[in-house]
């Protein structure tokens, strides 16, 4: 079964995500609580004079599974919603077929310094 791994939306008044990692690589096996991927939303919207309203997150898998692409890199701006990865529940499974559904994954606020 294909599996695809999204940037949640949270807040789409925040605009593009941000990907600030990828903490996977393709080929590797995923355990229940590995960490995937942590974003920032509202970096695209931040004004000089006013306080940013940046909001960084982390998700998480929540079921096992072979990473087998990812479609996006730090830095990249991306928008909500977006598909990040394909994971596989099995390790060769073909990727020509549809995504079956997306991954079941937990998301947290992770509190990071801004720089000011």
């Amino acid at each position: 079964m294909l599996i695809k791994v999204s940037v949640p939306v949270t807040n789409q008044a925040l605009g593009l995500a941000r990907i600030d990692s990828i903490d996977v690589e393709v080929g590797q096996q995923l355990r229940s609580g590995a960490r995937l991927v942590d974003f920032t939303l509202g970096a695209d919207i931040v004004q000089t004079h006013d306080c940013p309203p940046v909001t960084t997150y982390r998700v998480t898998s929540r079921e096992r599974g072979w990473v087998r692409r990812i479609d996006a890199a730090p830095d990249d701006m991306v928008e909500q919603g977006a598909a990040v990865m394909l994971v596989s529940s099995e390790p060769d499974e073909p990727l020509d077929g549809a995504e079956s559904r997306s991954a079941r994954v937990s998301v947290a606020a992770i509190l990071a310094p801004l720089d000011w």
